[in-house]
């Protein structure tokens, strides 16, 4: 992905994010469609800014040529979010590879962490742990199989909050660290 790509994404998270915050009034926060929208932004924004976050890594990495240096080989194939394979005619040919969201955010950090010389999170803060829940509460709306999973509870809009607030002071820890 091109730098200007990269900006173009992030700039397009941050309007989201301020649209999202319109969503937090009283007449909103009553409706349950509205309680599942926001879970579900919330985590479309969050896995841009991951997304962005390996694109950093990949340029920081490249710009420096310090690619070999810094992370691991398997480290750089995971953060390729491709898979090698063969075909029939013994060709080697990709495919795109998706993660779980809880280890491809641990993973995303510890890059950052090495590629950024700084300390990784802290896991055992409440707040990460109102994160996953959250994120799991997203796939129960995602993928609904049992209707009382659709009903989001003003605590979990309360977690959605703590939540970003974790997830943004560590994200931004690490950018304050990012220089090209």
């Amino acid at each position: 992905m091109k730098i200007d790509e990269i900006y173009k994404l992030w700039n397009h998270c941050i309007e989201e994010l301020k649209e999202l915050s319109s969503f937090f009034s009283q007449e909103h926060l009553n409706n349950n469609f509205y309680r599942r929208l926001i879970i579900r932004n919330t985590f479309s924004i969050i896995e841009a800014y991951l997304h962005i976050s390996r694109e950093l890594i990949k340029h920081k990495l490249a710009l420096n040529d310090a690619i070999s240096k810094v992370l691991t080989t398997n480290e750089l194939i995971i953060l390729s979010e491709e898979t090698a394979y063969l075909n029939n005619k013994g060709e080697v040919k990709s495919r795109r590879t998706f993660y779980s969201f809880e280890p491809h955010l641990k993973f995303t950090f510890k890059c950052m962490s090495k590629v950024f010389n700084s300390s990784e999170p802290n896991y055992s803060d409440i707040k990460y742990s109102k994160l996953i829940a959250i994120a799991k509460r997203r796939n129960d709306i995602t993928h609904p199989k049992e209707y009382d999973k659709m009903i989001i509870t003003k605590e979990e809009l309360k977690d959605v909050v703590s939540a970003l607030e974790w997830f943004f002071q560590i994200h931004g820890m690490y950018l304050q660290k990012f220089n090209m």
